[in-house]
């Protein structure tokens, strides 16, 4: 029996021929360069011939139609069709998103209502209507009853604070040209 042939110790195969493909690439070039070709009639007809090939291959335009539209698995124009559909439906779906046109209903709490506080009123006689107005104005209030059969009014002042509140009604008091008398009346 013999031992099988050893490639010879050396550098390996790919640096051997990495090394000379630099200088084996110019000479090929070189050969290759040196090789007649065909003449410049020759191509003209063979390129001439190539181009009548398919000239003569080409279906007509309405052949290319009706094969386009009866492709026996998937018609060729289903993605041009779903593509479509598609932004027709994208369309439909931006118009119709809810809040472009309409804008946010007001949030409405559910909380307690406020307290408010009434009083019992008696204006002078002799005070306008803007100076009722005014004073009215000043305080935050409205007239809610009134008038009675004694002249009195009742006043709904709006909520606030009670320190606030305080110094409003010590200020209307010291209007006697337009109130004789201001008093807490009953819920």
């Amino acid at each position: 029996m013999t031992a099988p042939e050893q490639p010879p110790a050396g550098p390996a195969p790919d640096a051997t021929a990495s090394a000379a493909s630099p200088e084996l690439q110019r000479a090929l070039r070189l050969a290759l360069d040196a090789e007649p070709g065909p003449s410049s009639a020759v191509k003209r007809a063979v390129l001439g011939r190539i181009r009548a090939e398919q000239a003569a291959r080409r279906p007509r335009l309405q052949e290319q139609f009706f094969a386009w539209l009866s492709a026996p698995i998937v018609p060729r124009w289903a993605p041009a069709a779903a593509l479509l559909l598609i932004v027709i439906q994208s369309t439909a779906l931006i118009q119709l998103m809810p809040g472009r046109s309409t804008p946010p209903a007001p949030v409405t709490t559910r909380a307690l209502a406020t307290a408010t506080t009434r009083m019992r009123v008696e204006f002078n006689p002799q005070a306008s209507a803007q100076q009722v107005r005014e004073l009215l104005g000043s305080l935050g209030g409205r007239i809610v009853d009134g008038p009675t059969p004694a002249g009195t009014y009742v006043v709904e002042l709006a909520a606030a604070d009670p320190k606030l509140l305080g110094e409003k009604l010590r200020a209307a008091r010291a209007r006697h040209d337009v109130l004789l008398a201001l008093e807490l009346a009953q819920p």
